[in-house]
């Protein structure tokens, strides 16, 4: 039978292929990797932008929360004259892009025995960017009292 040098304990090296093979599967690698990444950036990203939505969100019915507070009677009126059955579009230039947020109010709540609840609404609100996609958007259910 007759030896190759490498068996010979000759200087062998790597083959053609060999090389081939490894560059491949260090390619895919990085590949897979930096896909992994931008993924990752993305999904961070998108919380982030939700996360302000949500604050934005919260300031404006913290806001809406406070005029009532300051004068319950003719400012829930007015509260009410504004939201009730409506779809009011509040944006929020404080960021950017700006922020908008869908109000939506309904008075027809009702406690567990079936009676009318007064003074309360319950409000749907949405946030999404502008320009964004609609499916890049927040919704939020609230309740917002006369008396607090």
């Amino acid at each position: 039978m007759k030896q190759t040098n490498r068996t010979k304990g000759g200087a062998g090296g790597f083959t053609m292929i060999e090389v081939l093979l490894a560059m491949i599967i260090i390619a895919t690698s990085a590949v897979a990797v930096l896909m992994w990444q931008k993924t990752s950036w993305s999904q961070t990203s998108s919380t982030n932008r939700l996360m302000v939505a949500g604050q934005i969100v919260e300031k404006q019915i913290e806001q809406q929360r406070m005029i009532i507070a300051q004068n319950p009677v003719p400012n829930f009126q007015t509260f009410k004259t504004t939201f009730d059955n409506k779809d009011v579009v509040i944006v929020d230039n404080s960021v950017s892009p700006p922020v908008s947020v869908r109000w939506h109010a309904y008075d027809t709540l009702h406690d567990p025995n079936g009676h009318l609840i007064t003074d309360v609404f319950k409000v749907n609100l949405t946030a999404w960017w502008t320009g964004a996609k609609p499916t890049d958007s927040l919704q939020v259910e609230t309740r917002i009292a006369q008396n607090f």
